[in-house]
């Protein structure tokens, strides 16, 4: 959490930069204001309550951008899950927050970090609750980016039926994650 407030900290004083006069360029003149962008994400699957190990997520995001330096994240869709067990479990969010952005920094890159919350569903529990992710990263050009994200699904605890096993049970509440690098490509 509190690497969490650093970032958002820092990108508030680059926005404070920027409304000073710092770091401008045409990049910065020449936003789009309607960003799309399929997004690809390669780590691991954590936390309590789940299995671990390697995962991957596919996605979209629809962005709307305010000013140079902020953006909301109207609509973020995506699909996690382990390659192993691709056809029997599946963590689908959709979740929409906030993204800050820096002035560019070097060459025509810039920084940013984002935090967005919403809803996230198990398709082998058939259930689902509040998901929230924050991640950081590097705007390579105007089209591609790159960065890590940490995102989280919260499941109380409640009755389920096991698909393996054909019973149901009282689940305890749980957090499971995915950590990674997330690579997207902005049109």
């Amino acid at each position: 959490m509190k690497k969490a407030f650093v970032i958002l900290t820092l990108a508030l004083g680059s926005l404070t930069m920027s409304a000073q006069g710092f770091g401008s360029s045409s990049y910065d003149e020449d936003f789009k204001k309607h960003e799309f962008s399929p997004m690809l994400g390669i780590g691991g699957v954590l936390g309590d309550g789940t299995e671990k190990g390697f995962a991957l997520e596919l996605g979209f995001k629809y962005a709307y951008r305010f000013h140079p330096n902020i953006a909301w994240d109207a609509v973020k869709v995506s699909a996690i899950t382990m390659p192993e067990h691709f056809t029997e479990s599946m963590q689908i969010q959709a979740l929409s927050g906030f993204r800050g952005i820096t002035p560019v920094l070097f060459g025509n890159s810039t920084l940013y970090a984002n935090f967005g919350a919403g809803y996230g569903y198990y398709t082998d529990l058939e259930t689902g609750g509040f998901a929230w992710e924050v991640g950081a990263g590097v705007c390579i050009n105007q089209r591609f980016s790159v960065g890590i994200v940490y995102n989280s699904t919260h499941i109380s605890g409640e009755t389920i039926e096991d698909p393996y096993h054909g019973y149901e049970f009282a689940a305890p509440s749980s957090n499971p994650g995915f950590i990674g690098a997330r690579f997207a490509y902005t049109f």
